[in-house]
């Protein structure tokens, strides 16, 4: 906090609420298991694996949802009005790698399974 205002490095690191903690400044800086993923990487890796589908997209911050959305609706229109295809969030977010802040929140469910059950 000691460098100026306009330091890039104290600019960004400010930006997160983990900074002003001792245990959130640690996870922020040091944390051995972070893994940053693409919303592509995200659906493509874990969820795949985990047999998992997306049900909402949302912000943790009420005005940052409302912007997201309205944004999405203008460039999507209404080809994914529920707006959980993964890959049209993955547009805004190249054109603004800010717009989820740090992370992406997400409601999940377990995907209906496409086979068909052995035993019917």
């Amino acid at each position: 906090l000691a460098r100026p205002d306009e330091c890039e490095v104290r600019s960004t690191l400010v930006h997160f609420p983990e900074f002003f903690t001792y245990s959130g400044f640690l996870d922020l800086l040091f944390h051995p298991l972070e893994r940053t993923y693409t919303l592509l990487e995200l659906e493509a890796g874990p969820l795949c694996a985990a047999s998992l589908q997306v049900i909402g997209v949302f912000f943790q911050d009420v005005n940052a949802d409302l912007g997201a959305r309205s944004r999405f609706r203008k460039t999507h229109g209404d080809a994914d009005p529920r707006m959980l295809q993964l890959a049209r969030w993955h547009v805004l977010e190249e054109a603004d790698p800010e717009i989820f802040g740090r992370m992406h929140n997400l409601f999940l469910e377990h995907a209906p399974s496409t086979k068909q059950d052995a035993t019917t």
